[in-house]
């Protein structure tokens, strides 16, 4: 992929989110396509906590999410899913971000950018992952069945955000 070979570089049943990005940085580094793949997964588990620690803060106090985000970042299993180079790295930013979104949608109803978000992560996790879509539509459902939820407005925000994804 780095030497410009696309035909080898994606496969029927895996999205293109994180082959593209191992390829970029295959390219920008110099190395293989696999050490671009572990540092796309790295630079997705690194950006997952740009996500999860406003969340801890929306929830919680500063303590626990200091407390909280240490044991995040030093989980055991998470970090031999980085090193390895796999697709959950991305899929676990995107679900953070969506889990933050919702969030975020509930306590400032009136605001459009936690539906933005949420449409953003909702069509990130299918391109890193395609089996996301479940996770995706709990998403959504969790918003427009929300008690005074307006499903026409949300499904708007949701469907830009996802088309701002596609688009970019």
């Amino acid at each position: 992929f780095a030497a410009g070979d696309w035909n080898t570089a994606f496969h029927p049943r895996v999205p293109p989110y994180l082959p593209v990005v191992g390829g970029i940085f295959s390219y920008l580094f110099s190395c293989s396509g696999f050490m671009g793949v572990k540092l796309a997964s790295l630079l997705m588990f690194s950006l997952s906590f740009l996500a999860l620690i406003p969340l801890f803060r929306r929830i919680f106090s500063l303590r626990v999410t200091i407390i909280g985000g240490i044991l995040a970042m030093f989980c055991s299993h998470y970090l031999r899913l980085v090193v390895a180079g796999l697709r959950e790295s991305g899929k676990g930013f995107f679900f953070t971000l969506g889990a933050y979104a919702l969030v975020r949608i509930y306590q400032e109803k009136q605001k459009k950018t936690g539906f933005l978000l949420l449409g953003l992560a909702c069509g990130g996790m299918i391109y890193v992952r395609d089996d996301s879509v479940l996770a995706a539509i709990l998403f959504v459902l969790t918003v427009t069945t929300a008690p005074g939820g307006n499903i026409r407005t949300h499904g708007l925000f949701i469907g830009e955000g996802r088309n701002c994804l596609t688009e970019a």
